[in-house]
């Protein structure tokens, strides 16, 4: 993504206000810091873990900004089935846990 924009990380829905975010905390002088997910050309979208800092001049004056991203699609699939697993579980353990305090008659 070297030389994108980061208009490139805006989406619609939960990240709509995304851009704006990103853009006032890289004015203030800070580091932004999140995960977000990215359309990609196919229509498919990628999770990415983000990190963006704003470059200033001597002057102090904003003059671009630099990006570091890590595709964590694989790992948020694997993350929201492990959850998944863990609610189903947790399901079954409760059922058990009632039929063995059922009183037996």
């Amino acid at each position: 993504m070297v030389g994108q924009s980061i208009r490139i990380l805006t989406t619609v829905g939960e990240q709509e206000n995304l851009y704006d975010e990103i853009a006032s905390t890289l004015a203030a002088g800070g580091v932004w810091k999140g995960e977000v997910k990215v359309p990609c050309k196919d229509g498919s979208s990628r999770w990415v873990n983000t990190i963006i800092s704003a470059l200033f001049d001597e002057n102090g004056v904003f003059t671009n900004s630099v990006a570091v991203m890590e595709d964590i699609t694989e790992k948020k699939n694997l993350t929201e089935q492990l959850w998944g697993l863990t609610e189903c579980y947790g399901r079954y353990l409760t059922i058990i846990s009632l039929e063995l305090l059922r009183p037996k008659f």
